[in-house]
């Protein structure tokens, strides 16, 4: 019965909230100082009890080698839950734990998407089938840029690739929500010295592309950049305070 009920609240969540991830619903809820209340518990909107323990938050934005750090950290995958839904479940846990991210150049993000979609997936996990069908006629890199640009609208609300790094660590007025952010490009030898100051191993490459590069026109860079204009504003500033 308890069973029955908790899928039948599952559902009725997944229709309130509008959402296709799961992790979407849970951050509705916890956004929604109507939900919170009565479906918080049902929702499983809780803390990892992991980061709990450690009082250690990593925020896994998507194709910046989360997979990698979050197997040393946590011995497994973290879900892609931004910054801003901790803080709406347990703001106490969020205020006192230390928060970081790792971001990389968008560009070289968005590229790193594009294969990743091309190829179904990498390494360690499959490209969501459903996103699948939803971007079956992307067939070039300048297809992609298309179906980014004519979803600009609604970012936030894509496959977890395409979503914007900013909507995982930046708050609703643009200020960050972590405690430190480690670029990608340069900044994984100090990462990987935090790694070691915990008693963890130096993170592994996991769920990388295959090995190859994209042909890419400073046209269609400078779309990408026009499409994901706060990241880029994100990723200059991190670099000017390195």
């Amino acid at each position: 019965m308890e069973k029955r009920l908790r899928y039948c609240i599952r559902a009725l969540l997944w229709e309130l909230t509008g959402c296709y991830y799961w992790t979407d619903v849970q951050e509705a809820v916890a956004r929604s100082l109507l939900l919170r209340p009565v479906f918080a518990k049902m929702a499983d909107c809780t803390v990892p009890e992991e980061c709990l323990k450690t009082n250690i938050l990593f925020i896994h934005i998507p194709r910046c080698a989360g997979i990698s750090i979050s197997t040393v950290l946590y011995q497994h995958f973290r879900d892609h839950h931004p910054a801003s839904y901790f803080r709406d479940i347990d703001n106490s846990f969020f205020s006192s734990a230390f928060k970081f991210a790792v971001i990389r150049n968008p560009v070289s993000r968005a590229l790193s998407a594009y294969r990743f979609l091309s190829n179904k997936g990498a390494s360690y996990m499959e490209f969501d089938k459903g996103w699948q069908i939803k971007t079956k006629r992307v067939r070039t890199l300048d297809d992609y840029i298309d179906f980014l640009d004519d979803n600009r609208w609604r970012l936030d609300r894509l496959d977890f690739i395409m979503r914007p790094q900013a909507h995982f660590v930046l708050d609703s007025s643009g200020s960050p929500l972590v405690d430190r952010f480690f670029r990608m490009e340069a900044d994984l030898g100090d990462l990987n010295h935090l790694l070691c100051s915990w008693g963890k191993k130096k993170m592994p490459t996991l769920n990388s592309n295959p090995p190859g590069a994209i042909k890419c026109s400073q046209r269609q860079i400078d779309r990408l950049a026009a499409i994901y204009v706060a990241d880029m504003h994100l990723y200059e500033s991190v670099s000017k305070q390195a």
